[in-house]
């Protein structure tokens, strides 16, 4: 970005091309984006709950209609793999079309009361500002803005200076309930802070730029703070929502199974869809000592087999890095880890803009007590480590040995997969199922250093509730 003319170029993540340049907003018209929302806080709030509904659906149809200029976008300024940037269109029209199933998440309902009527409402809170990631430039905004909007917000959504284009495209359908501000991310988060226009604060970051905002808020509310008569207080500053959601270091289970092939096609997935650029991608293997030296040899054969290259082409699976800080840092957390006694079985080679996928052996006391960071920290890029295990006890410590909390999968028997499941120390577990699997009904976020309170509706964390309780006449 040039400080100067204040514009930042959107490249392409394969070729460097330059493929838009964009005005960066001034502080001035940051804000003022700011004031639109929340003027139009009434007028969005008193849309009836099915009428927005049908708004987000027109929203997803206009996404499903436009599929292949959205695709293109991801592909260029994110570095999706073309058939990757589909599957996060299709997601967001589907999330779309069944959003009726949050919708009635905020709906009036009648509690049960000792005497006369109670009721339970949900009440917009006002501007909501959600600052998303350069990874899922579509998904997240647009989830973000339904969940908002289905609440009776306004919002402003601030996407990555890096991937901005698909966002724009969002708001550009999305029309007069949205803002769409371009601008630094730690300058707007700070100004969303001290706005007292903003009333609440979505972010999808990694754990410790989430933790710097909790921070930035309690230097807000300090600065607030006023004392009197010589041991009075008071602190002046808004209270606001804050709903971090922040990184994954998911752990993939997989006990004593029996097809070893399909596994093995699941855990590669899990891991290098995307290049590794989810927060719910699959990042530690902890596997079973039955079925440990087959299945690992049949992933490496499969990673060893995944095309690196131009995410344009249909048979691409490993995209470019859309941030030189991200290969560094993986690029560190390999070297780290293969010091503290990691082996490199495929992979470990970088090659800007891309990282080779990579698969790390380690053993469980290595893991465990060592702590090389590729165990415990996210790894943002195609690197990913691999431990075996003896029994459940030995699984469930290995997969809670991070500061992280988002998501995990099983796969085996049911019954010791459930207890696994109900041992671990994260917000989300699939079981036997696609490692991807999400779907409208779902609640989704982290507990520990991945967010706060596991697994939420957003659309819920976005409204303030409201008790109402009706006795006999007097």
């Amino acid at each position: 970005m040039s400080l100067v003319s204040r514009t930042v170029e959107v490249r392409d993540k394969y070729t460097g091309e330059v493929i838009a340049e964009l005005e960066v907003d001034s502080l001035s018209s940051f804000r003022e984006k700011v004031r639109r929302a929340h003027e139009s806080r009434e007028r969005i709030a008193s849309t009836g709950l099915d009428d927005r509904l049908e708004r987000v659906r027109e929203i997803g149809r206009e996404i499903r209609n436009r599929s292949e200029e959205i695709v293109d976008l991801m592909v260029r300024e994110a570095g999706q793999p073309v058939k990757y940037a589909r599957w996060e269109a299709r997601v967001t029209y589907g999330n779309s079309m069944f959003f009726d199933a949050l919708i009635d998440k905020v709906r009036p309902k009648e509690v049960e009361s000792f005497s006369g009527k109670s009721y339970v409402y949900r009440t917009p809170m006002g501007v909501v500002a959600a600052i998303t990631p350069r990874n899922a430039p579509l998904v997240l905004p647009a989830y973000s803005l339904f969940s908002s909007y289905g609440g009776g917000n306004a919002t402003v959504l601030k996407p990555s200076m890096r991937a901005p284009l698909t966002t724009l495209k969002l708001a550009e359908l999305a029309g007069d309930i949205v803002e769409v501000a371009v601008y630094p991310g730690a300058e707007a988060a700070k100004e969303f802070i001290h706005s007292p226009l903003v009333d609440a604060i979505v972010i999808y970051a990694n754990s410790h730029v989430g933790k710097e905002l909790m921070i930035e808020m309690g230097k807000y509310l300090e600065s607030t703070k006023q004392s009197f008569m010589g041991g009075f207080f008071t602190v002046a500053g808004k209270m606001k929502k804050y709903v971090p959601e922040l990184a994954g270091n998911d752990p993939m289970i997989i006990l004593e199974v029996e097809d070893l092939e399909k596994i093995a096609d699941i855990a590669v997935k899990g891991g290098y869809s995307n290049a590794g650029q989810m927060c719910v991608s699959s990042k530690r293997y902890i596997v079973h000592e039955s079925v440990y030296g087959e299945l690992r040899e049949l992933m490496v054969d499969k990673i060893s087999k995944l095309k690196v290259g131009d995410p344009r082409d249909e048979s691409t699976d490993i995209g470019p890095i859309g941030n030189k800080l991200a290969l560094d840092l993986a690029e560190y957390q390999l070297s780290d880890t293969v010091a503290s006694g990691g082996r490199v079985l495929v992979g470990g080679k970088r090659e800007d803009p891309f990282f080779y996928p990579t698969l790390v052996e380690l053993d469980s006391k290595t893991a465990l007590e060592r702590k090389p960071l590729l165990w415990v920290e996210e790894c943002f890029a195609p690197v990913r480590s691999i431990v075996k295990f003896s029994s459940m006890e030995e699984a469930i410590a290995l997969a809670n040995s991070t500061s992280y909390g988002l998501r995990a999968s099983i796969y085996g028997p049911r019954e010791e997969a459930e207890y696994i499941a109900s041992r671990l120390d994260v917000g989300m577990v699939v079981i036997n199922e696609d490692p991807f699997y999400n779907d409208i009904f779902a609640p989704f976020g982290g507990m520990k250093d991945s967010g706060i309170g596991g697994a939420k509706y957003l659309i819920e964390e976005l409204t303030n509730v409201k008790y109402v309780h009706i006795g006999e006449e007097v």
